[in-house]
């Protein structure tokens, strides 16, 4: 009997051990459920920006292609680059080096 006068007791302070561990149960459900949705916003926030920096860099990608392919069908600029960096000379051209 005395068992159930401490729980009266328990009771008749306004504290119910059920509601107390609900309480507490849906409070660390609560704080998980915020953590792990702050965790969800900024990994999407983290994704969302590198998908604007993928895509800014294929829209760069693409106009540096452009420029190599500009770039190998300007005959002047290969023929230049052919004669300066790998010492070549057209037919019937004499090279002349004079060193310094």
């Amino acid at each position: 009997m005395s068992a159930w006068k401490s729980r009266n007791a328990f009771t008749a302070k306004g504290l119910d051990v059920k509601k107390v561990v609900y309480i507490i149960v849906i409070a660390v459900g609560v704080i998980a459920l915020l953590k792990n949705g702050l965790t969800y916003f900024n990994a999407r926030s983290h994704r969302d920006a590198l998908k604007a920096e993928i895509e800014e860099l294929k829209v760069k990608n693409i106009e540096e292609e452009k420029k190599i392919k500009d770039i190998y069908n300007d005959r002047e600029f290969v023929e230049k680059k052919a004669r300066e960096d790998l010492g070549m000379v057209k037919d019937g051209e004499t090279v002349i080096k004079i060193k310094k």
